[in-house]
């Protein structure tokens, strides 16, 4: 008969004989029993399951005894391996392991924040109990990880010991073969063959350089455009040591550039300037020369500008083109002041070994207002186009730059040209003002690094023409052929500039019709395949397609001026002084019987109206004037004979400003109708501290006793005024001394009873006693005692 009967389950160690119950169960009526225990300390143990002797309705059922099985149990191990120290930005890789394997059971790396421990990667455990977490350093610091695995089975969750990651501020590294050349080194750089690639230093070998190694120099007085060459042998004579070098690359020796490092300041360490037309005249410079500047190097390691400023010049050319076939000539025209500052951009990042962006483009920033004509001759119809062009003037720059230790040159070569073109019969003349910067060049970024894409940035223009008369089409240009250069390999070229188009007809019934343009234009080539920086740029040209500014559908009639600019000088103060600036130009002229106003706003960097606004007047002919005041204003006004006006004021506070302006006309007489003559386009104006401040000393004082006050700054302008709220006591000017240093002792009533005193303080003009810089206002506690 089957039965079902109690089961004991029963285990001894190894170091012990006595049998220890751990479980007590029944049995099914088949026999079957189980039984779940927890396991014990790690070891060797012994177990068995006894069933005692039972009687059930009168019969015995005898004990039974299994046999003896053997049991280990092994303690879980959880291990972390990661690196030590990593840069911002580096990648890593955390391995983790896990004994005993128990496949497919849920694991994690888990980093210490603050107290918690935070799960940063989750997965699973392989076959053979391990496995392996991708690791980004982040900001700087010292950061705890650990290995862990979540309970499973009836095991326990287990963790590793801790282990510490050490993130260090992101540097530039570079690769072994890299061998960048020291200032004694560079100095004993004898010569460089471009063509044959041999480098030649005067004494032994360079200590440490071998083949396979990559020299890299900035520009030196024999290496004008710097140099980076790999070594393919070596040869050493009597007094010299030759290197046969090929072309290398810029990846080749930098492997990471942290993204705030990637875009390398420029420094101009040569310049050389040329007029090559006689209608073209350079206004001297400091440091430079007429014609031409003096080429100069940086020797060694460091870069140190040269004297490189913006090159200003006058255009002043009349020229004639004679149309084949024929004696007639066209007569092209252009005169005006211009200036130009040549411009260079390069940009390099890297990320570990492999390049992320690149950037290269050059151009120049101008300024324009220039005049020019293109009329045939009467009677003379051109039945073909004819163009022409001149070059004005050559600009090149060597620029120097580190990408951490290693040095970078760039060269730019500038060629400043005007062209015309005309068809037709036709007599054309207009004005044209450009302003800003005019670039191009080509970006590329990982993974389209072999691909790159044009970057044009263009200025702003306007013209208060044309003028045209009879019927066909002209155009002209006035612009630049570029070249950039990095370690001497042709890189990116371009052609840009300004372009003029106009064109007129005559209809049918007599009627002129004109159209005409104004506008940017720009192309950027590859003149053959670009390696240096550790890919291929395939020769290509790129037309960029730039909007005109303006543009013209009537005959004489152009768009609407622009505003005039607003022009504050200067354009930056300090928080606390009196911040006045003289601004320009002047109103325009009002009939008799009127008078003008300035309304001048200030808004901050949200564009919102800072808390008032000032008025300035003006005479008829639009001079600003002080007796035209209209509103009370805290600002000092005066005029000066060049027509510009200005005002101060002390209180606005530290930030970026917009200073908008209008003149507004009023007649002289009780009805202010307060028309608008003029808008300027806003100005720029910032506001910077350290704000000024007053000193208190004492900091606390009681009815009766004494206290010092006096400013932080100095008052250079003669007196200052103090004054004291809650007292209702204004003391006279207090005078300052040779350095613009004052104190003023203040003896505080023995009646007060006041619980403190407002102080304010102001520096003053000794001539008229305006305000020039305030110190703000402090407050001083008034003790009481019992």
């Amino acid at each position: 008969m089957k039965q079902a009967r109690p089961v004991v389950v029963q285990r001894h160690s190894k170091t012990s004989t006595r049998w220890v119950t751990i479980a007590t169960i029944s049995s099914g009526r088949t026999g079957a029993y189980g039984a779940t225990v927890r396991a014990p300390s790690a070891g060797t143990y012994y177990v068995r399951v006894v069933a005692p002797r039972i009687v059930v309705r009168g019969k015995v059922f005898p004990a039974l005894v299994s046999a003896t099985k053997n049991s280990v149990v092994v303690a879980q191990t959880a291990a972390l391996t990661i690196p030590t120290t990593l840069m911002s930005g580096q990648s890593g890789t955390a391995l983790v392991s896990f004994r005993p394997i128990r496949m497919g059971r849920t694991i994690a790396l888990q980093v210490l924040r603050g107290n918690k421990w935070i799960s940063v990667a989750t997965g699973r455990e392989s076959s053979r109990g391990a496995a392996s977490f991708a690791l980004a350093a982040g900001a700087p610091g010292t950061y705890s990880y650990r290995a862990y695995a979540a309970p499973a089975n009836g095991a326990a969750a287990v963790v590793s010991v801790t282990k510490r990651l050490v993130v260090t501020p992101a540097a530039v590294t570079t690769a072994p073969v890299a061998e960048p050349l020291t200032a004694a080194e560079q100095s004993n750089l004898s010569a460089f063959d471009p063509a044959t690639g041999s480098v030649t230093f005067a004494g032994g070998p360079l200590a440490g350089v071998a083949v396979g190694d990559v020299l890299v120099s900035g520009p030196t007085s024999a290496t004008p455009d710097g140099l980076l060459r790999r070594v393919q042998s070596i040869a050493a004579s009597a007094g010299t040591t030759t290197y046969a070098t090929q072309p290398a690359a810029l990846a080749q020796v930098v492997t990471n550039v942290p993204d705030a490092l990637s875009s390398l300041p420029l420094d101009v360490v040569a310049e050389q300037v040329t007029a090559v037309d006689p209608g073209v005249t350079i206004t001297p410079a400091s440091g430079r020369a007429a014609k031409v500047a003096p080429r100069t190097f940086v020797q060694p390691d460091g870069v140190t500008s040269v004297d490189a400023p913006t090159v200003s010049f006058g255009i002043d050319l009349s020229k004639e083109v004679t149309v084949p076939g024929s004696n007639a000539k066209v007569t092209f025209k252009m005169n005006g002041p211009m200036t130009v500052t040549p411009r260079a951009v390069f940009q390099f990042d890297a990320d570990w070994g492999q390049v992320k962006r690149v950037e290269m483009r050059a151009g120049f920033g101008t300024t324009s207002n220039l005049t020019w004509s293109v009329s045939t001759p009467v009677g003379t119809s051109l039945a073909n186009a004819l163009s022409s062009h001149w070059s004005l003037l050559t600009i090149e720059r060597w620029y120097g730059a580190f990408i951490g230790p290693v040095p970078v040159a760039v060269r730019v070569k500038l060629e400043l040209i005007a062209d015309i073109n005309v068809k037709g019969q036709l007599s054309l003349s207009w004005k044209s003002a450009t302003n800003g910067e005019l670039t191009a060049g080509l970006r590329a970024t990982a993974p389209s690094l072999t691909t790159p894409v044009p970057v044009v940035t263009t200025p702003t223009g306007t013209s208060s023409g044309p003028s045209l008369s009879l019927s066909g089409s002209a155009g002209g240009t006035v612009g630049g052929s570029l070249s950039m250069y990095l370690y001497g390999v042709a890189g990116p070229s371009g052609e840009l500039g300004v372009e003029a188009k106009a064109q007129a007809s005559i209809g049918s019934g007599g009627a002129l019709t004109c159209s005409a343009s104004l506008g940017p234009y720009a192309s950027v080539s590859l003149n053959a395949s670009f390696a240096v920086l550790g890919f291929t740029w395939q020769h290509q040209l790129w037309k960029s397609s730039l909007a005109p500014w303006l543009r013209w559908s009537a005959c004489g009639a152009p768009p609407p001026p622009p505003k005039p600019q607003l022009v504050v000088t200067p354009s930056s103060g300090i928080a606390g002084d009196r911040l006045t600036f003289d601004a320009s130009p002047r109103c325009p002229a009002v009939p008799a019987g009127y008078f003008q106003i300035v309304s001048i706003k200030f808004t901050d960097a949200a564009g919102v109206p800072f808390n008032a606004s000032w008025s300035v007047g003006t005479d008829s002919t639009g001079k600003v004037t002080p007796t035209g005041i209209i509103t009370p204003v805290q600002s000092e006004l005066l005029e000066d004979l060049t027509g510009r006006w200005y005002f101060g004021r002390e209180d606005i506070p530290v930030g970026r400003y917009t200073v908008h302006a209008q003149c507004e006309r009023h007649p002289n007489d009780a009805h202010d109708d307060g028309s608008v003559t003029q808008t300027f386009a806003p100005a720029d104006y910032t506001v910077t501290g350290p704000s000024q401040r007053l000193i208190l000393a004492p900091g606390a004082v009681e009815p009766g006793q004494a206290f010092e006050v006096s400013g932080a700054q100095p008052c250079p302008s003669g007196t200052v005024g103090v004054e004291v709220t809650d007292f209702d006591h204004v003391y006279d000017p207090v005078p300052v001394d040779a350095a613009g240093n004052w104190t003023r002792t203040i003896t505080l009533p023995g009646m007060a009873t006041v619980p403190y005193l407002e102080i304010g303080a102001w520096c003053m003009a000794s001539a008229d006693g305006s305000i020039r810089r305030s110190y703000g206002h402090a407050t001083l506690t008034v003790s009481h005692p019992l």
